[in-house]
């Protein structure tokens, strides 16, 4: 045991005067010992600096990549598409000439039959105007028995709110059917493209002209409904009660029946709408008309 720390202090003793004769003059062993102790502090702080740094690369490297891809799919992407769109057949002037002249004419038909409707609408106003004024001259006169007073007021203002009524719902369904059909204007300007683009539309051709008929059939209805009056049917005091209720229900009945047949319309356009996309590429089929048509 002596003896090893006998060499440890020789071996230590040798350290110092060994370092002592290679130092500098101008260089202490006091100084010495700061630097190394400074260098000590200094190289933790150099690898954080230095992770740092080179996290911070990594980073930069991923986010060029990253934005590399990116702009990568998007030249596929629109690469496909323009590929997509050359495959189509290319228009002449006088294929866009053609389904030009055939939106001209869908409109015009359009524009026809909505005045058509309108004044046949317009007409049967008139005459439900001049019916209303009359029933309603033909109730007060069956009340006119009544000895409540009040019971004969309210019958009268029923009578008045179910002409009222009816009004409302006509033209809710008039703004429906004329929505209705401003859909399927879309949806056949859509189909015209196709064609032209040589796509068979004979399927969807046969279910426009089964929409159109049927958008007919609901302004038929509609006119129909617009004509009809409604009042109390009076059949005695005491049964007043019933007779309201009786033409409550009579109006329910008509408009739920207008109102089925306006759904039916609307059900249409929703087919000829689900036909009309099982066309391929449906959506990239167009025509540039304002370059080529003069």
């Amino acid at each position: 045991m002596n003896k090893f720390i006998f060499s440890i202090i020789i071996i230590g003793s040798w350290f110092v005067l060994g370092a002592g004769i290679l130092m500098p003059n101008n260089i202490s062993a006091e100084s010495d010992t700061s630097i190394l102790e400074g260098s000590a502090i200094k190289k933790p702080r150099i690898i954080k600096q230095q992770a740092l740094e080179t996290i911070k690369e990594v980073r930069s490297e991923l986010k060029d990549e990253v934005k590399s891809q990116k702009n990568e799919k998007e030249k596929t992407t629109e690469l496909i598409k323009e590929e997509a769109k050359s495959e189509l057949k290319a228009l002449t002037l006088q294929d866009k000439k053609n389904y030009e002249e055939k939106r001209e004419e869908a409109k015009q038909k359009i524009e026809i039959e909505r005045k058509k409707f309108k004044n046949k609408l317009e007409q049967a106003r008139q005459e439900a105007k001049e019916k209303i004024e009359l029933k309603r001259e033909e109730l007060k006169a069956k009340l006119e028995n009544f000895r409540d007073a009040r019971k004969k007021k309210l019958t009268e203002n029923i009578a008045e709110q179910l002409n009222n009524l009816n009004a409302r719902l006509v033209a809710h369904f008039t703004n429906t059917t004329n929505k209705i059909e401003e859909v399927l204007d879309r949806v056949v300007s859509r189909t015209d493209k196709a064609e032209t683009h040589d796509q068979d539309v004979t399927a969807i051709r046969i279910a426009i002209e089964n929409a159109r008929q049927l958008i007919e059939s609901s302004r038929l209805a509609i006119t129909e409904q617009t004509n009809k009056v409604y009042t109390i049917l009076v059949s005695t005091e005491e049964n007043i009660k019933i007779d309201v209720k009786d033409s409550r229900k009579l109006l329910h009945d008509d408009l739920k029946a207008t109102q089925a047949i306006v759904k039916d319309a609307h059900e249409s356009v929703k087919n000829v709408a689900v036909i009309l996309a099982k066309i391929p590429r449906i959506d990239e089929l167009e025509v540039d008309l304002e370059s080529n048509i003069n």
